[in-house]
């Protein structure tokens, strides 16, 4: 398998989701094959609507701690379209400060 694949937002999302087994299995799936054979392509895009979601619709948020981690072990590995990593981290430094402000 050597052509690229488009990886959506929906199927990082998925993989968390413990409410339907078979969905997170097929989804957790797709992302390790894409990932061991080099093949899956991600844009910015993709990761600024998976850290909105696991920051605010998970059932169990993501703390930024492992947001950070799955940047690193997952999205990096992916992310052939992007501004930059610095970028998305300065972003959450300032949705940390912001949240400790909020009621």
């Amino acid at each position: 398998m050597s052509d690229k694949a488009f990886l959506d937002t929906n199927i990082f999302v998925y993989s968390f989701d413990r409410s339907d087994m078979n969905k997170q299995r097929v989804a957790t799936d797709l992302i390790k094959l894409h990932l061991q054979n080099g093949t899956g392509v991600i844009s910015y895009q993709v990761v600024q609507e998976f850290i909105n979601v696991a920051c605010g619709k998970f059932k169990e948020p993501m703390s930024f701690q492992e947001l950070e981690s799955y940047i690193d072990n997952v999205f990096s590995h992916l992310w052939q379209v992007y501004s930059s990593k610095d970028l998305i981290y300065s972003a959450l430094g300032i949705k940390k400060k912001i949240q400790v402000f909020v009621l």
